[in-house]
């Protein structure tokens, strides 16, 4: 006999009848339980006072506090989002993290292990791999090569970066504000902006300059 205050069988069996959907637990095989219970804990989570729009896909592993995400969203595995908006048609992760009132702006794209705090990535714009973003300003139509930071912090203050419309920054590109990039330009792998880059030049190495005009 239980003890009083002490679950029954009956009280175990209900959630995992439910979470496995099966008529009789006898039908459900361990393998089949543990994984069924294994997916329900690992679902993605959102607080109260996060609004998720329309049509969204949101994969397991993803936490979202204090946000907004537009319609038609893709947020894939584990991606951490926090006080930050995403605008609709953006897709975002696996491992994405955004911060510090992050704005994703309408079919924007945040790739695998890039973080961005405090930063606005604009429409279309693309960082797909392996990129920090801070305190920055990204134009339309921008892509950001993987391995590319904005060398924001200068031991004692934060400083920003402005990037343009139709700019190319090259894979492994360190950004070292305060710095702008005008629209239109390109960085050369490897380079290290330390100055402004005018509109429509190509940058390269270390410290970054300017070789030709893109065409």
């Amino acid at each position: 006999m239980a003890e009083k205050n002490q679950p029954t069988i009956e009280d175990l069996k209900a959630p995992l009848l439910a979470a496995v959907g099966a008529a009789d637990l006898a039908l459900a095989t361990v393998n089949e339980i543990v994984a069924t219970l294994r997916e329900r804990a690992e679902e993605a989570r959102t607080d109260a006072n996060t609004r998720v729009g329309e049509n969204c896909l949101i994969r397991s592993g993803t936490r979202i506090k204090e946000s907004v995400i537009g319609n038609n969203v893709e947020v894939r595995d584990n991606c951490t989002i926090r006080d930050s908006e995403v605008g609709n048609g953006c897709t975002l992760g696996p491992m994405a993290h955004l911060r510090g009132h992050a704005v994703m702006v309408d079919e924007s794209k945040v790739g695998n292990f890039v973080e961005l705090k405090k930063t606005r990535l604009g429409r279309g714009s693309k960082a797909s791999h392996l990129t920090y973003l801070g305190d920055a300003t990204i134009g339309e139509n921008t892509n950001i090569g993987a391995g590319t930071i904005t060398c924001n912090y200068d031991g004692k203050n934060k400083h920003e970066t402005h990037i343009g419309d139709n700019v190319k920054i090259g894979s492994d590109t360190m950004l070292v504000a305060p710095v702008k990039v005008g629209h239109g330009a390109a960085t050369g792998a490897g380079s290290v902006v330390t100055k402004d880059v005018e509109a429509g030049k190509l940058v390269v190495g270390a410290p970054a300059r300017a070789i030709k005009t893109v065409e």
